[in-house]
């Protein structure tokens, strides 16, 4: 496949990605605009009841904690053989939590498309419940010992994700883009937040 397919799949699959963001971030302002504009009909009936407001949506998976979980990757456009399945042991942190917004510190290995194992260390941001942005560094490619890593992706369900990352394959001593998607589903394993 030539560099042109390889952007043309890139910028289809964030065509895809980005409108369906949009949308569910107006349905949230939409639904909260509703929220606030409907009087509270509990006020005037008795101060015992419950109160029926929904609270914020933590996220699609505790987001600190240990995590086993597995990868389908496709490396589009690739030349080598690679592998498709990537099992996975990671550990989170957050540093900083602001309402759906978070900042934290990861960690952990995986089975690499090279058939290795790569340990990887960086921080994530958490833009909201259903997009984070992963930056850090990874080794375990023959190519070189260390390589930066950036990570996108969306979770459309609780602990499914469907992710892309910049990538790259050596083809006659020269090296080419390649674009990587796939399909995580991570579970928690051991949680460290309280609430």
């Amino acid at each position: 496949m030539s560099l042109l397919g390889k952007l043309f799949l890139c910028v289809a699959w964030l065509g895809v990605l980005v409108p369906v963001k949009l949308c569910a971030q107006s349905l949230d302002a939409a639904s909260a605009v509703r929220l606030d504009a409907v009087p509270d009909a509990q006020s005037d009936a008795s101060s015992d009841a419950p109160s029926e407001r929904p609270t914020a949506h933590p996220g699609p998976y505790p987001r600190d904690g240990v995590y086993a979980g597995f990868s389908i990757v496709n490396h589009i456009g690739a030349e080598g053989e690679f592998n498709p399945f990537a099992p996975e042991l990671s550990v989170s942190y957050s540093l900083q939590k602001f309402d759906m917004r978070s900042i934290s510190l990861m960690a952990g290995v995986y089975y690499n498309g090279e058939y290795r194992a790569s340990i990887y260390g960086g921080a994530r941001l958490d833009f909201d419940r259903y997009f984070d942005v992963s930056l850090g560094l990874v080794n375990g490619y023959l190519d070189d010992p260390v390589v930066p890593m950036a990570v996108f992706e969306v979770h459309p369900w609780p602990n499914l994700g469907v992710f892309f990352l910049p990538g790259a394959e050596r083809v006659n001593g020269h090296l080419q883009f390649l674009p990587i998607l796939g399909v995580r589903v991570r579970f928690n394993v051991f949680s460290f937040e309280g609430d």
